[in-house]
């Protein structure tokens, strides 16, 4: 028996005697099949567990908060239907009306709960929502007119904030649509025509 010989019956001996195999244990036999076939999911933990740049920010404490307040529930019967409303802020500013301009205006109708105006060059139509303080339009349709740059930056703004109103308050006569709790249009009244 060559040396080498030796020191692996060695190994092997010294192996089984103190219960480590001298090679690696063969494969475990395979899983019986299941007879659904479909991947079964692991929760992932998480994304803060996994990866610490994505923890919140604890929250601040009460008197560091900002003082917000949810606009109030509101009576759908003060809701002011059938009368022209002219807008007076967007986005919480006054804007300039160019010289000769209309005043963009709503005229919410107590039929079918439909929504006409004046978005500043062009007419709109649509639809809206109403329940308790919530208010949501429906698709606008609009005529497609051309205006003055300034005009048409206008009706811009003015319609796409009517596609993110999802509440109303009223202050007197002004109505005011929100954003959330973020003021958005202001309108009041308009002028009687006598």
């Amino acid at each position: 028996m060559t040396t080498f010989a030796r020191l692996l019956l060695f190994a092997t001996a010294a192996g089984l005697l103190l219960g480590t195999p001298a090679c690696s244990p063969p494969p475990p036999p395979p899983a019986e099949t299941d007879p659904d076939p479909t991947p079964q999911e692991v929760p992932l933990p998480p994304a803060t567990d996994r990866d610490p740049a994505l923890q919140e920010e604890p929250p601040l404490p009460a008197e560091a908060q900002p003082d917000v307040p949810a606009p109030p529930v509101a009576d759908e019967e003060d809701f002011p239907r059938d009368v022209t409303l002219n807008l007076v802020f967007l986005r919480g500013q006054q804007f300039p009306l160019p010289e000769g301009q209309r005043t963009p205006s709503l005229i919410f109708l107590s039929e079918d709960n439909q929504v006409h105006g004046f978005a500043g060059v062009n007419q709109l139509n649509g639809t809206y929502t109403l329940e308790d303080n919530r208010l949501t339009f429906g698709p606008l349709a609009m005529t497609r007119m051309a205006g003055s740059p300034e005009a048409m930056a206008l009706e811009q703004r003015f319609s796409a904030a009517l596609e993110e109103i999802t509440a109303w308050r009223l202050d007197g006569t002004t109505l005011e649509l929100l954003a959330g709790t973020t003021p958005m249009a202001r309108f009041e009244p308009a002028p009687s025509q006598d």
